[in-house]
Order: C-alpha cells, then sequence, then structure tokens
C-alpha cells in the first residue's frame, strides 16, 4: 500500500531523498578522505544537504507524520550545522563530524520506518 499521503508525489519525493541520501552515504565509503579529499566532502556535504531538503520537505510530502518526529528532524539538522561549524573553525575532526552526522541520519531513518509504518497502521481500516 505505502505511506499515506494526500500529496501527489510525497511517498515518491520521500523514497527519492532516501535513495540519494543512501547513495551519497555509500560514496562517503567508497572514496577514502585521504585519496579522495574533494569527492569524499562532496558527497558527504551532499548527503547533509539531501537529508535536510528531506526532513523539511516531509511536513509538506507526508502531512500525517507525527509531530514530535519532525521536530526530531530539526533537531538533528541543528546538531548537524554545529558540528559543520565546529569544523570550519577547527574544533572537531572532519572524521568527527561524518562520524556523528552518519550516526544522526541512520537514526532518523530508522525511526522514520516506525513513523511511516505507524502512520499506516493509523490509516489502515
Amino acid at each position: 500500500m505505502g505511506i499515506p499521503t494526500p500529496h501527489p508525489h510525497g511517498a515518491r519525493n520521500t523514497r527519492i531523498s532516501l535513495i540519494v541520501v543512501g547513495v551519497f552515504l555509500t560514496c562517503v565509503g567508497i572514496f577514502p578522505v585521504d585519496d579522495f579529499f574533494v569527492l569524499h566532502t562532496s558527497v558527504a556535504s551532499g548527503m547533509a544537504v539531501a537529508f535536510g531538503v528531506l526532513v523539511i520537505a516531509l511536513k509538506w510530502w507526508i502531512p500525517g507524520i507525527a509531530r514530535a518526529f519532525l521536530t526530531l528532524g530539526w533537531v538533528f539538522i541543528a546538531v548537524i550545522a554545529v558540528l559543520a561549524i565546529m569544523f570550519a573553525t577547527g574544533v572537531y575532526t572532519l572524521t568527527a563530524v561524518e562520524l556523528v552526522a552518519g550516526v544522526l541520519v541512520f537514526a532518523w531513518i530508522i525511526l522514520f520506518i516506525r513513523n511511516a509504518a505507524a502512520l499506516q497502521a493509523d490509516t489502515t481500516p
């Protein structure tokens, strides 16, 4: 059946965004920072941007999703942004920022799966 949403392309857009996040996350592992610094950093940044777009747009793509979950997504974006600033100012290393950001994104995806299943269960008669 899929995720119930009144948005005509909400489920599709969400799926595409999750795929993009996954592909970028895979590329972070494929291209080691020591050998491919620019490419590695580009796909890591792309993953963060794709995740941000997903979290921000989810409110419109799947309006029935839990409000607390949407808030958690914003908190995760804020933490990732603060970490990026700390890296840019030399407080954290790139590895530390990527590790925390990766854990947050994975945790969010796990929680998204649970929230999407709950939303689907709530709308199924």
